[in-house]
């Protein structure tokens, strides 16, 4: 297997100890909705600075420990994608499409002093929030909550001509507000105003235009688990039309670890051990549990599962989303 660890700062998400702590780039009032915040919340730009060569740190660690890459993670609405929608925060990482994609790119270029021919850098990009002009990126000031693709095809562009990134993972949405937006359901915590084929479709077309924009950039799209026995089907005509050059799985990963297998030696995925979209892997990541599928693996799983109801009787701030 190709190992990628994640370096992230979880920003609004904080948890430190499971107990709410949020770090937060601006004030988002829907947000606050989810996670409690005030301006005492607000990081400086002296600590986003000091942050910058942690992602140095994070990617020497990961090189030593084993992994193949690091991947920088600006998506899902934790620091470095909230800083994409700063539009109104003042100083160094706000305002401007340079000063809120500073600690990215300073993030991305101190992690690749460690790249070589056995190590690589690569990241996380979510292009499309969900939130209408200034509270999400992705969109216009005239667009409303229609995409507007024109920054985060500049961002990939940069990423590659600038940085000298070679491999990207697009996505969208905030998995604790906008789910349906990163990954269409048909179990969650609540109901969309949207049939689960619009997400996959905004999903699938928004990469399309990034990776047509910029078709020197190996960009893996998301979201494929929806569809489910026919995820295999998707990805393939996606890779064909030319709108990915692959297809990154989640949640089917956790419901059939052994899917990818599966289509090698029988040409399709096995529809009896799919991902079922009902969310349960999300709540056990959250809580810090050992994580897979309680429905496909119920004797290994549903028992931290049962453990995780426990802890939000106690804790329900923590699991809002």
């Amino acid at each position: 297997p190709y190992l990628i660890m994640q370096a992230n700062h979880s920003g609004r998400y904080s948890n430190p100890g499971n107990k709410p702590a949020p770090m937060i780039a601006y004030r988002h009032p829907i947000l606050e909705q989810y996670r409690a915040a005030d301006d005492s919340c607000i990081v400086t730009d002296d600590y986003l600075k000091g942050l910058e060569e942690k992602f140095g740190e994070a990617a020497a660690l990961a090189k030593e420990a084993g992994f193949d890459a690091v991947d920088i993670k600006s998506c899902h609405g934790y620091l470095l994608a909230e800083l994409a929608s700063a539009y109104n925060r003042p100083g160094e990482y706000g305002g401007s499409f340079e000063n809120r994609f500073r600690l990215l790119k300073n993030g991305i270029r101190a992690a690749k002093v460690y790249e070589d021919d056995s190590f690589m850098v690569t990241a996380r990009i979510g292009i499309y929030d969900g939130y209408a002009y200034p509270w999400g990126f992705g969109v216009s000031p005239e667009s409303g909550m229609t995409p507007d693709l024109t920054e985060p095809i500049r961002l990939v562009r940069d990423l590659h001509n600038e940085l000298g990134l070679n491999m990207v993972n697009l996505t969208m949405g905030n998995p604790y507000a906008t789910t349906h937006v990163t990954r269409p359901f048909d179990f969650g915590k609540y109901e969309p105003d949207e049939h689960p084929f619009v997400g996959l479709s905004r999903m699938i077309h928004g990469i399309g235009a990034v990776k047509k924009a910029v078709p020197e950039m190996t960009v893996w799209a998301s979201a494929p688990t929806y569809l489910r026995a026919y995820a295999d089907l998707f990805s393939a005509g996606a890779v064909e039309q030319g709108l990915c050059d692959g297809m990154l799985f989640g949640r089917m990963a956790f419901a059939d670890p052994d899917f990818a297998n599966e289509i090698v030696k029988n040409g399709r995925i096995d529809p009896k051990r799919v991902c079922l979209t009902c969310g349960k892997c999300g709540d056990l990541i959250r809580a810090h549990k050992p994580t897979g599928c309680v429905i496909r693996d119920s004797k290994t799983f549903m028992p931290f599962y049962k453990e995780f109801l426990e802890i939000k009787k106690t804790q329900p701030a923590n699991f809002r989303g």
